[in-house]
């Protein structure tokens, strides 16, 4: 069966020999045993179908874009904190 792996910003088509809830099982190499995979990692998403894999990326490069937004903005704020800033009064 055909799975679709999310890595980074790129989808690939897999040959998948079988899967569980959790992990998928890629042909062996070599005559060794099977390559197990977990769905859900740090580094890639399994999905069943390119639109959900399609879709997972772009909901992700938005929440990226959303969490950037907040840094501008958290970062203008602090800019205008420190223009306004004043020497302290000398007695």
């Amino acid at each position: 069966m055909i799975k679709y792996r999310t890595r980074f910003d790129k989808i690939e088509a897999i040959e998948v020999e079988r899967e569980t809830e959790k992990q998928v099982f890629l042909p062996a190499k070599h005559g060794n045993r099977s390559i197990r995979e977990n769905k859900v990692s740090e580094w890639s998403n399994w999905h069943d179908s390119w639109e959900l894999a399609h879709n997972f990326l772009v909901a992700k490069a938005e929440r990226d874009v959303e969490s950037l937004r907040m840094r501008l903005k958290q970062a203008k704020g602090r800019v205008g904190q420190i223009r306004g800033m004043k020497p302290p009064e000398q007695n």
